[in-house]
């Protein structure tokens, strides 16, 4: 019986992803989850307007991260952000490995009215807090790769 159910999750996240033309996407609670903080973290922004939110990576916090990240999204060099993924501190605790300390969220952003913008959310492993850390209007961009990131909204 257990078998059958996981088949039929299986077979309905893969008919979710054709339907939202998904390569590759979190599943639901996840995106509800990343939904919620995001407008949490974004009162100015009217969220029948958003078109789509990718996650494009995560990358540990510190300053030097962020001058990188900043320079990639000068450069509209997205796609080279998944590559700071694994720049995030490990910890060990009784459990096992997790992460710790601070890292910041890429996302991007685009807009019904044509508006695209990438956002960086910085916050802490260790007391749950994130804030938007820097945000910039990006023009002409190739989607092409960028859709083979997490798809957070429309949920």
């Amino acid at each position: 019986m257990i078998i059958f159910k996981w088949l039929d999750r299986q077979i309905r996240r893969i008919k979710r992803k054709q339907r939202l033309g998904e390569k590759f996407t979190s599943n639901l609670t996840w995106r509800r989850f990343s939904t919620e903080q995001l407008l949490n973290l974004n009162h100015g922004i009217d969220f029948n307007n958003v078109d789509k939110i990718y996650e494009i990576g995560w990358c540990n916090g510190k300053d030097k991260y962020l001058g990188i990240l900043k320079f990639l999204i000068k450069y509209k060099a997205l796609n080279a952000i998944r590559y700071l993924d694994n720049t995030i501190e490990d910890g060990q605790d009784e459990m096992g490995f997790i992460p710790r300390g601070e890292y910041l969220k890429t996302y991007l952003w685009a807009m019904k009215d044509g508006r695209i913008f990438v956002q960086l959310v910085k916050g802490s492993f260790d007391t749950k807090e994130e804030e938007v850390e820097f945000e910039q209007d990006i023009k002409l961009i190739n989607f092409k790769n960028i859709n083979k990131r997490k798809l957070i909204y429309p949920i």
